[in-house]
């Protein structure tokens, strides 16, 4: 776990070695993300993974209408989501860390695409 700024909606679902990398490189100037999470221990073929920062998950779900009725983003970034099922997080208390949560391979989940 690192500290940082809780920001809610602040998660990232990652379902590649490659994605991994990429978005390490773009936040380890703040953050040394990489070495913390030793990414050659992540099993990339057989979950998929979700950054999350500023709070542990008290709860994530998905539903058609979370994903049609309740996604905020623009609709530009929700045209491309017909095969996506946007995810809603609830936090608890706030701690300012990251975590790194593994669940079952699915690269239908995504989060918000802006706001």
């Amino acid at each position: 776990m690192l500290k940082t700024s809780f920001y809610p909606d602040a998660y990232k679902f990652i379902n590649t070695r490659e994605d991994f990398e990429k978005y390490t490189e773009l936040i380890d100037n703040a953050i040394n993300l990489s070495s913390i999470f030793e990414i050659r221990k992540l099993d990339f073929e057989k979950y998929t993974y979700i950054l999350v920062f500023g709070a542990p998950v008290k709860n994530m779900y998905y539903s058609l209408k979370t994903t049609f009725c309740d996604d905020k983003s623009p609709s530009y970034a929700r045209a491309r989501k017909y095969k996506k099922k946007c995810v809603f997080i609830e936090y608890e208390k706030p701690t300012g860390h990251i975590y790194l949560y593994e669940i079952n391979k699915d690269e239908s989940l995504t989060g918000f695409n802006g706001i």
